[in-house]
């Protein structure tokens, strides 16, 4: 019983730990994706290309 207890609890941390692995990433990459598609980035490059 005890064995199956403790491989549970394996199963959860790991879990969790890809879990929070993915929100990390997750929250690294929006601002970049936000700041790659960000709206005064693309008028700032046309009028670079304009001038």
């Amino acid at each position: 019983m005890a064995t199956v207890i403790s491989h549970l609890i394996a199963m959860v941390i790991s879990l969790t730990a890809t879990f929070i692995r993915r929100l990390m990433v997750t929250l690294i990459s929006i601002p970049i994706v936000m700041v790659i598609n960000h709206p005064t980035g693309m008028v700032t490059s046309q009028v670079d290309m304009v001038t």
